[in-house]
């Protein structure tokens, strides 16, 4: 099992409280605009467009901090170690995966409004704007859990470790990736309709709208395996211990992170045409639309090495183990969460 996958979902590492100095940045790239104080052990950051809110997941804390703009708004209990947020547009509720317990916690701008029992240790959930289902998989029980509104309609038996589920647009399909079999299962509505092998301990994976592709990272195999419908129509080999995919609508390309070396392979369909440098254990990568960069979470570092293209422009510092990072397009900044020390970094 990939090593950042534990340490988010079950919040094993141990949070420092270490307060930031003044922020460096490269001459020319985004800066650091501000620094949130949050909650123990911050994981994931998901913004909703409907009230402009950025909801932060404390992972040690059993809470969510709202932020509007460089401001914390409110800080909402929720379950045991909160793993991550999904919003649903058509409700305008985010829904929170409490990692170490067997619920989802639903909130309303700033109150929870109901806790639905879902299966043991639920992680990162997808929203399926077609049926308006939300797939929470469970990690420790194989299953995902398809929720309407807040209601569990079907439980779908899955793979072992069944950790991230990603929304394929173009044919419909839920693909939620089995860490510990190296498997992907495929949801349609709520049935399981194929199930593809692929590496070891596939990680983060994204879909490319643009060739309908999904791209999953095979943590243990330094690969990538491309997806087209139920079939694996590619295997890339990439950088050592990939981490997480994201795609750039802009430039069409799929940025893969290697953690074990510190790179990122940019492939542009099935094939890797740059690997720049970046930063010590790149963790995640966050796309901005407004100025067309790419945000990679250098978690052993304190950096993040922003990237145009296939060139790194700039590498602000921010706090101490960064891990992932989400845009707000309703003012344009980039929040990364900062694991280590508590905090949230505002790039603008």
């Amino acid at each position: 099992m990939k090593k950042l996958f534990i340490a988010l979902l079950f919040g094993l590492l141990l949070c420092g409280c270490v307060s930031q100095g003044a922020q460096q940045t490269s001459a020319g790239g985004p800066s650091v605009l501000a620094t949130l104080a949050v909650g123990n052990y911050p994981a994931f950051a998901t913004y909703d467009p409907g009230n402009g809110y950025m909801y932060v997941s404390n992972g040690n804390a059993s809470t969510v901090s709202v932020m509007n703009l460089t401001t914390v708004v409110a800080t909402v209990p929720v379950g045991t170690d909160p793993f991550s947020a999904t919003y649903d547009p058509d409700n305008g509720f985010m829904y929170v995966s409490n990692g170490n317990g067997s619920t989802v916690s639903v909130i309303n701008a700033t109150s929870v409004i109901a806790t639905i029992p879902v299966g043991n240790s639920p992680a990162l959930a997808a929203y399926d704007p077609a049926n308006g289902y939300l797939y929470v998989p469970n990690y420790d029980d194989g299953t995902v859990s398809v929720i309407s509104g807040t209601s569990v309609i079907a439980t779908d038996a899955v793979g072992n470790g069944p950790s991230y589920s990603i929304y394929d647009s173009a044919d419909g399909y839920v693909y939620v990736v089995d860490i510990d079999d190296g498997n992907v299962s495929v949801i349609s509505g709520s049935a399981v309709i194929a199930t593809i092998p692929v590496g070891n301990s596939p990680s983060l994976s994204d879909y490319d709208s643009g060739d309908g592709y999904l791209y999953v990272p095979n943590y243990d195999d330094g690969t990538v395996s491309v997806i087209n419908g139920t079939s694996v129509i590619a295997t890339v080999q990439v950088g050592n211990s990939p981490e997480a995919a994201d795609y750039d609508p802009g430039d069409g390309y799929v940025y893969v992170v290697n953690s074990g070396d510190g790179t990122v392979s940019v492939l542009s369909g099935t094939s890797v045409i740059s690997t720049p440098s970046v930063g010590d254990n790149p963790s995640f990568a966050a796309y901005d639309p407004g100025n067309g960069y790419m945000y990679v979470e250098n978690a052993d570092d304190g950096t993040v090495s922003v990237l145009n293209g296939t060139s790194v422009v700039s590498t602000p510092s921010v706090g101490n183990g960064p891990s992932f990072a989400a845009y707000d397009s309703g003012d344009g900044y980039v929040y990364v969460t900062n694991s280590e020390d508590n905090t949230v970094s505002v790039l603008s």
